[in-house]
């Protein structure tokens, strides 16, 4: 993303500012805000600026959140809200006589300065969360399907009603079918800890958490958007059917064609089928799966790598498949596995 029209932004900018907007909001569900440290890096004077703004978003959004507006307000609202365009009265001053049960709106256009923003948070984000151990079918909007793996979260920006662009930020693991519409300029897009998901009609894997982002696209067609953590060198990455991606958290990239399909969407049948991954992947997997910490004490395991199939919905049964993978003796102490 090029950040060079942020040069001359003070804090209302970066408010309306849609990216930034939407950064700031990931922050909230994933804890990512990638472009908010590279603006502070690259404009290290708007740092107060950026942080504000930050701030604001937030606050605006919670403020929304626990006040949503009946369907009778919201019409009210849009019906006031037309008027004020048509008589080209931009302020926020214009809503002021909505009434006082319309002061959550005119509370926000006040900050803003505008009063589209009171129809932009008409448009409520939400999100779908599993716990440890819990696997769940979503159903988007627009009739996507999604399954969200164990100790996941995916935010859904809104209904989708009227919007250009269907937006998601995933947190964690999940399977999507996204469902092919008519109006090809309503975009389709995943935004994870790596790179930016553009898609059409398509079936596809995602993996994406702190270490890293994995992609495998079953059918379809899928384009990555992504840059340097820099900034520097923004980049475009068609998929094909078949392909599997890793992502580091520098973004740089192993592409791997002819990826076997029942080994990437094995966890929704209750399985990791494990080809060729090092210790250290595993453990992790069952720590974000289970919420569990994994203590490695066998030191001659920290560089073997492992093939086969782990069980990941009866804990004791997946200790006992560990033990004979590995070899080894493992003990359970509450939320603590020791492999000895």
């Amino acid at each position: 993303m090029n950040l060079e029209h942020y040069r001359t932004f003070d804090v209302d900018d970066f408010i309306l500012d849609p990216d930034f907007k939407r950064a700031a909001l990931n922050s909230i569900a994933t804890g990512n805000n990638r472009l908010i440290r590279r603006l502070i890096r690259k404009y290290p004077a708007k740092e107060l600026a950026i942080q504000e703004a930050v701030k604001t978003v937030h606050s605006l959004h919670q403020h929304y959140q626990n006040q949503l507006p009946t369907a009778e307000e919201r019409a009210e609202v849009f019906r006031r809200i037309q008027a004020v365009h048509q008589t080209q009265k931009t302020t926020a001053a214009a809503l002021v006589p909505i009434g006082k049960v319309f002061k959550w709106a005119v509370a926000a256009a006040a900050v803003i300065g505008l009063s589209v923003f009171v129809v932009h948070y008409f448009t409520a984000s939400f999100t779908h969360k599993t716990d440890y151990a819990q696997v769940s079918e979503y159903r988007l909007p627009d009739g996507s399907k999604v399954v969200l793996n164990a100790n996941s979260a995916l935010k859904v920006s809104g209904q989708w009603q009227g919007q250009s662009i269907r937006e998601v930020w995933l947190d964690g693991e999940a399977f999507f079918e996204v469902r092919s519409i008519q109006d090809q300029a309503r975009r389709f897009i995943v935004h994870t800890n790596g790179p930016d998901i553009e898609v059409t009609g398509t079936s596809f894997n995602v993996h994406t958490r702190i270490s890293g982002t994995q992609i495998f696209l079953e059918e379809g067609r899928i384009e990555l958007h992504f840059d340097r953590e820099d900034g520097s060198n923004a980049q475009s990455l068609v998929m094909a059917p078949g392909e599997w991606i890793s992502f580091s958290p520098d973004n740089s990239y192993n592409l791997r064609e002819n990826a076997e399909p029942t080994a990437q969407r094995s966890w929704m049948d209750g399985y990791l089928i494990i080809d060729d991954l090092p210790v250290q992947e595993i453990i992790s997997r069952i720590e974000n799966h289970y919420g569990m910490t994994v203590v490695l004490e066998d030191d001659s395991l920290f560089d073997k790598r492992f093939e086969g199939t782990l069980p990941t919905r009866n804990l004791s049964e997946l200790i006992e498949t560990m033990e004979t993978l590995f070899s080894t003796k493992i003990t359970r102490k509450e939320n603590l596995l020791l492999i000895k």
